[in-house]
């Protein structure tokens, strides 16, 4: 990951400075070309992923979450920008279809569940294309938000049958077994879930090449069954999982979060466009 990123200023020049870049490398193109191919290829995974870790990092040091509030609505929206949104034929980034939301939307759940609840409507298809479990977590994420979602018992018995395989990877059966504790009120199993994804997390592509996001995606899945489930997950296994000083630290954001969110974050100047893509 980027190690020229120390604090969520040094994201915001470096951002702002790889636009310059990017738009001095795409001339007499339209700006909203440029925009489209900067959002989906230039923040991530080098600017993205980094901001993560050292939001994180400062917001520890200082004991201040209203660094966390600053780092995450950044991040979702350059997320979104990256991955929400189809190119001219389509496609989003990798052939993925609408599964490419997954994971900003776990990350989204810590600011609460207004964008999981507008990704994951009755309206959606089933996902059929991309990573596995990303398909299987993306259905889920539907029947979680549609009882009568029209794909709902074909795709939960695919999910099924993938968190019973011997042969898939144990961190991405774990995952989709996350989702299927939660559909089905399973706390047990979500406990056993966290454990194994978050065991597993360093050593599989989820956190392989950006290590400093481990905490706070599974602080983010914590949140994520929250909206669902009264007490998901009891403070022993918490604690097991994320440190004690992240989850005071997470405690006091939960705390403070509408008082963040009277004054949002907003990108501005040549950036401003990504304020926007969220609600494309």
């Amino acid at each position: 990951m980027n190690s020229t990123i120390a604090s969520i200023d040094d994201f915001d020049r470096s951002l702002r400075s790889e636009y310059a870049r990017f738009a001095g490398d795409l001339p007499g193109q339209p700006e909203s070309l440029v925009q489209r191919r900067f959002a989906q290829y230039g923040v991530f995974p080098e600017l993205g992923w980094a901001l993560i870790g050292v939001g994180e990092a400062q917001a520890l040091a200082t004991n201040d979450a209203a660094i966390l509030y600053g780092t995450l609505a950044r991040f979702v929206k350059c997320a979104h920008g990256c991955w929400g949104t189809a190119d001219e034929q389509g496609f989003h980034p990798g052939g993925y279809d609408y599964c490419s939301l997954v994971v900003p939307s776990l990350y989204s759940a810590l600011l609460g569940k207004s964008y999981i609840a507008s990704e994951f409507c009755c309206g959606r298809p089933a996902s059929v294309t991309g990573h596995a479990a990303y398909r299987h977590a993306a259905n889920l994420m539907v029947c979680l938000e549609c009882m009568t979602w029209t794909h709902r018992e074909k795709t939960s018995a695919r999910a099924r049958s993938f968190a019973s395989s011997k042969s898939k990877s144990k961190v991405d059966i774990a995952f989709v077994g996350f989702f299927l504790g939660i559909v089905t009120g399973d706390r047990a199993r979500i406990a056993e879930a966290l454990a194994t994804f978050a065991a597993g997390y360093l050593q599989s592509d989820w956190g392989r090449h950006k290590p400093l996001t481990k905490s706070t995606f599974v602080q983010a899945m914590i949140a994520y069954a929250r909206l669902y489930l009264t007490d998901p997950v009891d403070e022993r296994t918490h604690r097991s999982l994320v440190s004690s000083d992240r989850i005071e630290l997470w405690q006091q954001f939960d705390r403070r979060r509408a008082e963040f969110e009277r004054s949002p974050h907003r990108f501005d100047g040549t950036l401003s466009f990504l304020n926007d893509l969220e609600t494309r």
